[in-house]
């Protein structure tokens, strides 16, 4: 029998490989960007910071907002100097 730890590792594996498709990650299936206004929640760090990034690099307006407001300011400085400039 799977130890737990298996089935809950199988579990966030599963989890995220549904979470990657439906968001698009694996095919063509990926909305324009372009001009649109997002607003990205926890941009300060990890994915919030990392989806800021992307979608300002595709042509996003992009609203960010977090709670640490020092690593905000850096990502804000980050996406400005980044490809649209």
């Amino acid at each position: 029998m799977p130890s737990s730890l298996a089935l809950t590792s199988a579990g966030i594996v599963g989890a995220s490989a549904l979470a990657a498709t439906t968001m698009g990650l694996f095919g063509g299936n990926q909305m324009p960007v372009d001009g649109k206004t997002v607003l990205i929640t926890g941009a300060s760090e990890g994915m919030g910071r990392s989806a800021a990034r992307l979608l300002a690099a595709q042509g996003a307006n992009v609203i960010v907002v977090a709670r640490n407001v020092e690593r905000l300011t850096e990502t804000v400085a980050e996406i400005k100097v980044g490809p649209r400039g």
